[in-house]
């Protein structure tokens, strides 16, 4: 890839769809130089240190990037830092009606237990 030069501009791209999309570009160039669809994938996951499930996922990216133009892989990652207890009424509801019931002097906050053992036994995670 040309990096520098008249008329490259750098493309604003986080870190890790920056990586995806080479991946998939290096699947694509593999494929063109007579590897199959499959044993691409594979080599670059395998080259990549990642498993069955990479080389699927770059397959699925690159057909939807085929089908549609402007579909890119999405990162999902650091959007689930929103407690449930945030956008779940019916879980806080639940959770605090749970905690009175047991005459317990427990408080709850937003995204705070100050009893894991309580959340821990509501939910059967003991």
């Amino acid at each position: 890839m040309c990096d520098t030069g008249n008329g490259y501009k750098q493309a604003k791209l986080n870190t890790t769809l920056k990586t995806w999309l080479q991946d998939m570009q290096s699947v694509l160039r593999l494929f063109c130089k007579d590897a199959g669809w499959m044993d691409a994938s594979e080599t670059i996951a395998v080259a990549k240190g990642r498993g069955p499930y990479y080389r699927r996922t770059l397959r699925h990216w690159i057909k939807s990037f085929i089908t549609d133009g402007n579909s890119l892989p999405t990162n999902a990652w650091g959007s689930g830092n929103v407690s449930r207890l945030n956008t779940d009424d019916g879980l806080r509801d639940e959770l605090r009606g749970h905690l009175q019931d047991r005459g317990t002097s427990e408080k709850m906050t937003n995204t705070y237990f100050t009893s894991y053992a309580t959340l821990f036994t509501l939910f059967s995670l003991i």
